[in-house]
Formats: C-alpha cells, structure tokens, sequence
C-alpha cells in the first residue's frame, strides 16, 4: 500500500496537475488525428496514394522498412485516420485512464500508454515476421494497444471496483475489460488482424505491469525519469 500511494504520489516532469497528462494525450490524438486526414485530403485532391505520406507515421509491418523509421514505434500509437477508431478510443481512454490515475497516479498512465502501445508495436511485427504471407507491408496506426494496456492495467489493480453501466447495472471492472478484450481483441480474428495483436500486447505488457505493481515491484522505473 505504501509502494503505490508513493507511486501516486511521484509525478512527471512535464504534468503536475491532475488530469493534465490525460487531457494533453487527448489533445495530441485530436490534433494529429485531424493533420493526418489533411494530408489525405490533400493527397487524394492530387491523385496521390494517401499511404505515400500517413506511411511516415503508421508501424509498418516489415522490420526492415520500420527500423528505417525508427519514430514510427511511438508516432504510429497517436495517429488515426478514421473517426469512430480515434472515437472509441478516446472514449475508452478517457474512461480507465482516470480510474488507473485514481489508483496510483498520473505516471502509470503515462508507463501503461507508450510502453503498452510499444509492446503491441513489437507483437504486431513479430507476428508478420514470422506469418510472412498475411497482409506484407500492411501499416499499424492508432492508439489501441496502448489503450488496452492501460484497460488491462486498470482492471488488474481495481479487480472488484463496481462500475455502474446503462440497462446492464453494476458490475466489477474486471468482468468489463475481459468483455471488452474479447470481443475486440479475439472475435472474427481473421479481421484487422494486425489491430488485434496490437490489442495483445497492449494487454501483455498492461497486465504484466500491473501484476508487478501488486507485488511492489515497478518494471517500468526507468521509463518515470522521462
């Protein structure tokens, strides 16, 4: 209990109020979600593929062309394209970004959004290294992983606390992200496969961390000097 209450109360650097990172992290989905769909706007007024330039920002799935870009391991988990993906996304954030804050603090969201969002990167290009012939060359954008790391993280360390939902009542967190886990992450598979394995190790890396932060152990110590 003492671990997390320090945790909580250790802050960044660059956010010392409350809410502050999450809002910052909204605003900065927003304002790249609406230049990405500029610059397809603007590519398509010029009968240019819209990939040629949203492809600086988006994880490719081949290793090599990604470790060219190197930046596209953080940029890709901010950028969106479609409406309702950054929609729902940003609902979810919103939602158990301020439950795991509550909980111990605005630098586990901080920890749970980029190295969550990163694992997923790193699952999303195992996967297609090793499943050469699905998809080659397919462009991972979008925040989700890093959104199910922090729904995982959020879930993990608040198991029981009772969420009071619309027609369906009360019901414990937990049983709300594994609903959610599923059926984003593991139904019609075959489907946005590569989102769905952000999705997993997304969840990977937010369940390990949390389970770590339970046993007063935080794996992610180096990444709260940022």
């Amino acid at each position: 209990i003492y671990f997390l209450k320090s945790m909580k109360n250790n802050k960044s650097i660059f956010f010392n109020k409350s809410n502050r990172l999450i809002h910052n992290i909204l605003i900065l989905n927003i304002l790249i979600f609406l230049l990405a769909n500029i610059i397809v706007s603007y590519s398509i007024s010029q009968n240019i593929n819209p990939l040629t330039h949203i492809d600086n920002l988006g994880l490719n799935s081949h290793l090599y062309t990604t470790l060219k870009k190197p930046w596209t391991f953080f940029t890709n988990m901010i950028t969106h394209v479609d409406f309702l993906h950054i929609l729902f996304n940003m609902i979810y954030f919103w939602f158990f970004s301020r439950i795991l804050q509550e909980k111990i603090g605005s630098q586990a969201v901080l920890s749970s959004y980029v190295l969550g969002g990163l694992c997923g990167g790193i699952f999303y290009i195992i996967f297609y290294s090793l499943v050469t012939t699905i998809n080659p060359g397919s462009l991972l954008i979008g925040a989700s992983g890093s959104v199910m790391s922090i729904m995982v993280a959020s879930a993990v360390l608040n198991p029981n606390k009772r969420i009071r939902l619309l027609i369906l009542g009360s019901i414990k967190l937990k049983w709300i992200v594994l609903t959610l886990f599923v059926l984003t992450s593991i139904i019609n598979f075959h489907d946005n496969t590569g989102g769905k394995i952000d999705h997993i190790g997304g969840a990977f890396f937010g369940l390990i961390y949390a389970y770590f932060l339970t046993k007063r152990i935080n794996i992610a110590w180096w990444f709260d000097y940022f």
